[in-house]
């Protein structure tokens, strides 16, 4: 018997997950002449000299001139990104994650129904859900942050490279063993690609490493859950 709430359970996680990445790309995109931050602006204290008083001739001259002590300057404070900014960064970032986790669900699909761990009905299931989300990512109407631009771009290249390989799956032109041909050079662009968007951020924003590596974590779990089994509802007699 035919499982439809797995498969239906699959389409609608697609969907919600693509309806998510259409909200976060539902806000106002960065403009390219918005700047990254304010400018710290150092103050220092005005250093106060002794008076010179006019000295008396009976008054012993000091052997030595006293020198007149320095005030030291405040240090400048990191200066915080501000949230807007902060907000557009993060935008564009996930869409490009979410780019790449659509092709390694592709090609996890791929490889489990040539493995024999799931069937054709259920890789339809996993298909519909990645035609979804690079439907989302290539629809998203944002404007990348400036440091994310060409990379955006060759994102936005990918992941038409992608849909296309879904759609010929989908219309059964290339078969499963094809689909695992095709996906390694797609693969590794993106990896590249991730690589030097998070390069620019840390060196553009200040962002750190380890927090953008736990947004692309959290988007592969949020995948690989998908291939998680149902657990089988208990039927009262």
């Amino acid at each position: 018997m035919v499982n439809y709430s797995t498969n239906h359970k699959l389409f609608m996680t697609g969907v919600i997950l693509a309806t998510l990445l259409l909200v976060a790309c539902s806000g106002p995109g960065l403009s390219k002449h918005t700047p990254a931050g304010p400018t710290a602006t150092l103050q220092s204290s005005a250093t106060i000299r002794p008076t010179k008083t006019p000295l008396s001739t009976d008054t012993a001259l000091p052997s030595a001139t006293p020198t007149d002590t320095p005030t030291p300057k405040p240090t400048a404070s990191p200066t915080a990104l501000p949230q807007a900014v902060r907000d557009a960064v993060m935008q564009t970032y996930k869409i490009m994650v979410f780019a790449q986790a659509a092709a390694e669900l592709l090609d996890e699909t791929a490889t489990r129904l040539q493995e024999g761990k799931i069937d054709g009905f259920q890789a339809f299931g996993y298909l519909l859900g990645a035609g979804v989300v690079t439907k989302a990512v290539a629809e998203s109407e944002i404007e990348p942050v400036p440091a994310l631009t060409d990379v955006f771009g060759d994102t936005l290249v990918l992941n038409a490279q992608v849909r296309d390989v879904v759609s010929r799956w989908f219309n059964k032109d290339i078969t499963s063993k094809q689909v695992l041909e095709e996906l390694p050079p797609i693969q590794s662009e993106f990896e590249q690609v991730l690589a030097e968007a998070e390069q620019a951020l840390q060196g553009e924003y200040g962002l750190d490493a380890e927090e953008m590596g736990d947004v692309r974590r959290t988007a592969m779990d949020d995948f690989a859950k998908l291939f998680e089994p149902t657990p089988t509802p208990t039927v009262i007699p």
